[in-house]
């Protein structure tokens, strides 16, 4: 099936734009240079709602992964309706995409240095070796090849750099959290090529406790490695390589639940132990778990033509994702979920000119990605008194599920796009301006 979609910017007059963050050092303001126009400016000169943040600033206060950016971001919000990698969502100024269906890109665009991210649950992950985060508000269909209806959400990482240098940071707090960071950087032929590795790992204790065996789950185990190579044989060309790979390897999603009604006895009768104590207490016969596996290279070449830059990425990523869990909820065996395995192939190339003169700034772009998308599960009826209980009921097979039937999917799809676009601000004055685009996609 083709879809033919066509969009115009939004016409805008303003005599400057107001600075929506501003960075306090020494009893000044620190000016914030953003790329959220495709061109390095002043985020108070730009016509887009945009917050900045810099690396440094959102390791002061705390801010180590994309889900805690909406404590700092008020109309950005990111919550999950099962486990992040199939649940995730997020949102800016309340719009966004909802529901577990993979199928289904995000509403908000979430890019990793330039790199187009096609689902929530990839891109909620830990804020490694950052330069700079971009949340930009309402859409951006005229700055980028994909379409980005309700915003957009920019991670910019630190450049190589050809001075020897580095850091590295240990934190630690309650339920067993500690967390390990670190970067090196410098020089691999002087002036010429450059290398910049980083890495992370992270643990914490689980926050729920299984009331038959004390196994904890809800946890975090997680680390990632991220490098760069950075070429510039002369002044007037750059290329720049980036490698990354991140690792899950944690459970989610069990819940407390508090018995009321006919469903107690019944779960005693099935030899379940219903759970009415704390709040940290669950049962569950099928163990929950999810392994992730995510990782991806991009190559960045810039040219400086004089009259204009053209820039071209290119770019191939691939998600693996395994989990399950226990549906019921109870330490009785009723229903289980399976595993449901989903894997993505992702790739894409993009081609932009930037230019202007005095009185007009413009980008021409052009963008082609492919998208291989495989996903597949089971839900098993264990118990023949389940359906008595709880009643489930398949809509359309006219019966209920008895003892040791279920249902299997396995899904499939396919997604090739092209797009061109274009986005112009042409400067009346020192004062007045207006910006104008377009995109077209298949």
């Amino acid at each position: 099936m083709k879809k033919l979609l066509a969009g115009l910017a939004c016409i805008a007059l303003f005599p400057g734009a107001a600075p929506t963050f501003a960075a306090e050092r020494a009893g000044g303001i620190e000016e914030i240079v953003v790329t959220a126009t495709k061109r390095e400016e002043s985020v108070q000169d730009i016509p887009i709602a945009v917050s900045a943040f810099s690396g440094d600033d959102l390791g002061y206060r705390g801010i180590d992964d994309v889900s805690q950016l909406q404590q700092v971001s008020p109309s950005l919000l990111v919550n999950t309706s099962n486990s992040t990698t199939n649940g995730g969502t997020i949102r800016i100024r309340g719009i966004g995409t909802t529901g577990n269906n993979v199928g289904l890109e995000s509403a908000v665009g979430f890019f990793q240095d330039g790199v187009y991210i096609s689902r929530s649950g990839q891109a909620l992950n830990e804020l490694l070796d950052v330069e700079r985060v971009e949340v930009l508000r309402g859409p951006q269909g005229t700055l980028f090849g994909k379409n980005t209806s309700a915003g957009a959400v920019s991670i910019i990482s630190k450049e190589p750099e050809f001075d020897l240098g580095g850091n590295f940071s240990i934190s630690g707090g309650n339920m067993g959290a500690f967390k390990t960071t670190g970067a090196i950087t410098g020089p691999l032929m002087e002036d010429v090529l450059a290398f910049r590795l980083a890495g992370m790992y992270s643990q914490r204790d689980g926050l729920m406790e299984d009331i038959d065996d004390n196994d904890e789950y809800d946890e975090r185990d997680r680390w990632a490695l991220k490098g760069q190579l950075l070429l510039t044989p002369s002044d007037t060309f750059e290329a720049r390589l980036f490698l990354d790979y991140m690792k899950k390897d944690e459970s989610c999603c069990p819940a407390t639940y508090k018995i009321v009604g006919p469903t107690g006895p019944a779960l005693r009768a099935l030899g379940g132990n219903p759970v009415v104590s704390r709040s940290g207490d669950v049962g569950v016969n099928s163990k929950p778990f999810e392994d992730v596996e995510d990782k991806g290279t991009s190559l960045h070449l810039n040219w400086d033509l004089g009259w204009a830059e053209l820039v071209s990425i290119s770019s191939y990523r691939k998600f693996e994702s395994e989990r399950g869990q226990d549906v019921d909820f109870s330490n009785v065996d009723i229903y289980q979920n399976g595993d449901t395995d989903s894997d993505f192939e992702n790739w894409s190339q993009e081609l932009r000119l930037v230019g202007g003169t005095d009185a007009l700034d413009w980008i021409i772009g052009a963008y082609i990605s492919g998208e291989e998308l495989d996903e597949a599960g089971n839900f098993l009826v264990l118990a023949s008194q389940g359906p008595d209980y709880f009643g489930l009921l398949i809509p359309g097979a006219g019966a209920v599920l008895s003892e040791g039937q279920g249902l299997a999917g396995a899904y499939e799809q396919d997604a090739d796009s092209w797009a061109l676009y274009t986005n112009n601000t042409y400067h009346f004055d020192e004062q007045w301006s207006v910006t104008f685009g377009a995109r077209y996609t298949e």
